[in-house]
């Protein structure tokens, strides 16, 4: 139980929880804002003035750490509980990703028949996983060189797919 003066700190100490909720973009969590001003009650209990501190530094740094660890909890806890969703939808993604990789490797191999010598290499580096800069260092030329390249390529491609 908090003596008066205890509560008068308390009390005059609120905007100390609502500082480091705004800083973490929680002011909306109210339950987490009621666990934070009990728990300021205790880093009361806890303080100790002889070590030259300000109460409101010692308040927001403990309650900041506070407030942190139990968004963090939370978020833990709704992982947990949902756990099976996630590797569901973790799973649906990756079949996803992998459909688009198949369909743009099918659709790149199409567009390689009205395609130069040059933009067929390019779509060739491409569908084994190099980046622009990668190709540009192989191919001996610039990025932007590479750049219109691709866009001449996804403009054939769209030709075709019409």
């Amino acid at each position: 139980m908090l003596s008066r003066e205890q509560q008068n700190i308390i009390e005059n100490s609120i905007w100390v929880v609502n500082t480091a909720l705004k800083k973490q973009g929680l002011q909306a969590d109210e339950d987490l804002r009621q666990s934070a001003i009990l728990y300021m009650c205790k880093c009361l209990t806890r303080f100790d003035p002889s070590k030259n501190i300000k109460w409101t530094t010692f308040a927001y740094k403990n309650v900041y750490l506070f407030i942190k660890r139990m968004h963090r909890k939370e978020k833990l806890k709704q992982s947990h509980i949902i756990g099976d969703e996630i590797y569901y939808l973790a799973e649906q993604r990756e079949d996803m990703e992998a459909y688009e990789r198949e369909n743009t490797r099918q659709i790149l191999e199409s567009v390689k028949a009205v395609c130069t010598v040059e933009e067929s290499q390019f779509i060739d580096l491409k569908l084994k996983g190099f980046k622009g800069a990668e190709i540009s260092r192989i191919m001996n030329c610039s990025t932007s060189k590479v750049i219109c390249c691709m866009q001449s390529i996804k403009e054939k491609a769209k030709e075709i797919k019409r």
